[in-house]
């Protein structure tokens, strides 16, 4: 779980930083050397994430500090231990002072030191893949695939599973994949730096967790759990660290983008609720206007209907008859005027009676299709 120091301890770590802080551009190369051996007594080298912590914050004290320690790592005369222990605080200052070509040069110098430090091999991986950080695409690739030979050689080790979870970060940022691909990657991503937290509580771990959950998320709860991580960050981010400005700065530009997000999302919210609104207004009232323009059309074309079928049948009755009518004077002469009427009377009703049935059922028929345009239109806006 990294480094457990005694009062003591720590005072001396912190007396060192201060000596060092202190120096600025006049640290003698003596003196930091004999701080580092100051370091070494400490006894704390049997784990290597104590000796990464360690390396860090003497690394990292100074802008001036990286130079003088790269000159400590190259002297011959000094010990593997202390050439290695220099080697390891410049290459972590010179990735954090943004210049990763001298940190990979240190590096090479710590993989050819022979020291009796557990995980060494995974270590220097760790540091290689994460200087490719802020490079292009392929570069990110190069870092991910040695970082995951790091974590291979040391598996759940907090420090290692934060750099690939940061180096897959930046990967699905830059990366022109498609959204399912990039997002598989940022939970994997998510997963690993959830475990680093499990096993350290550190700033830079809740910063890189509330930077996938701003990207991950899509609620407001998940943009408000994001924020969480980064004011938690912010909040505990070291103010002594000579790049400590550029921490800060990083946080406000993700808390920035958080409160875009968050104020984005609420409008499109808003959007989307009005939207369906007036589309549920709008099938309404288009359905209100379709049942009546069907019930006025059904109506209309009853009328006519039964005005066109009177006529037809006038004119049925009037041609049918008309035969009849000259042909039955002479029938009258012999079978009389009122059997004639009877006769004419009866086959004008079995006309009527043939015009009757046909407009009940064109009626009948009219009024199926009013009830099926009502029912549709009733479904409809039972699917809006």
């Amino acid at each position: 779980m990294g480094v457990t120091l005694s009062v003591g301890e720590r005072e001396t770590v912190r007396g060192i930083e201060g000596d060092i802080l202190a120096a600025g551009d006049n640290l003698r190369h003596a003196a930091l050397a004999d701080q580092v051996t100051a370091l070494l007594d400490l006894g704390v080298f049997n784990d290597i994430r104590g000796i990464e912590e360690l390396a860090t914050r003497v690394g990292s004290s100074s802008q001036h500090a990286p130079d003088a320690l790269a000159l400590i790592a190259a002297d011959g005369s000094l010990t593997n231990e202390q050439r290695a222990f220099a080697a390891l605080a410049a290459a972590i200052g010179y990735r954090r002072a943004g210049a990763p070509d001298q940190s990979n040069a240190v590096l090479d110098k710590l993989a050819n030191l022979r020291v009796d430090w557990p995980h060494t091999d995974a270590l220097v991986l760790h540091l290689q893949s994460i200087n490719f950080l802020g490079a292009n695409v392929a570069g990110l690739e190069r870092g991910i695939a040695l970082s995951r030979r790091a974590n291979a050689l040391m598996p759940h080790s907090a420090g290692l599973m934060h750099g690939l979870a940061h180096l897959l970060l930046e990967y699905g940022i830059w990366n022109d994949g498609a959204s399912s691909t990039r997002d598989a990657t940022w939970r994997e991503a998510l997963d690993l730096v959830s475990g680093a937290l499990a096993e350290r509580d550190w700033p830079k771990f809740h910063f890189t967790k509330g930077r996938l959950l701003l990207r991950l998320g899509v609620s407001e709860r998940d943009i408000s759990e994001a924020l969480d991580e980064l004011r938690l960050a912010a909040d505990r981010e070291s103010r002594s660290a000579f790049d400590s400005n550029e921490r800060r700065l990083q946080h406000t530009i993700e808390r920035s983008l958080a409160e875009i997000r968050r104020v984005v999302r609420a409008g499109e919210v808003e959007l989307e609720r009005r939207l369906d609104s007036t589309i549920d207004e709008f099938a309404e009232k288009s359905a209100t206007m379709s049942r009546e323009l069907g019930e006025k059309v059904a109506i209309e074309s009853r009328a006519a209907q039964n005005q066109s079928i009177t006529v037809i049948g006038f004119v049925t009755v009037g041609l049918a008859m008309l035969p009849l009518a000259t042909g039955m004077f002479g029938f009258i002469e012999t079978s009389g005027l009122w059997q004639v009427m009877l006769g004419m009377l009866g086959f004008a009703g079995i006309l009527w009676g043939a015009v009757w049935f046909a407009t009940y059922n064109l009626n009948r028929g009219m009024q199926k299709v009013i009830r099926s345009m009502q029912s549709l239109d009733t479904d409809r806006s039972a699917r809006r």
